[in-house]
């Protein structure tokens, strides 16, 4: 299974780890606060509603608690353009 990490889960980044997570991707997401898995499954219906998924399996989401944690994969940030946050 390919694997990629998302560090924050804003709208942002709840958005791609959406489309990476119907597309079968092993998601790791890093968030300083806790998660609202209930808005991630509503961008889901919501991308399944607009895109046909059918070709591809529902991938696996590991939420972790450390940023040291995180799988060496590609990695996307989606922090705000605040420089104190990206420290």
């Amino acid at each position: 299974m390919k694997e990629i990490n998302i560090i924050d889960f804003g709208l942002m980044g709840k958005q791609i780890s959406a489309l990476f997570y119907l597309l079968g991707y092993e998601i790791g997401v890093y968030n300083k606060s806790n998660l609202n898995i209930y808005e991630f499954e509503k961008q889901i219906k919501l991308l399944q509603r607009k895109i046909d998924f059918s070709n591809f399996n529902a991938g696996k989401i590991n939420i972790y608690q450390h940023i040291e944690d995180l799988k060496n994969s590609l990695t996307i940030e989606s922090l705000n353009e605040d420089l104190n946050l990206k420290k």
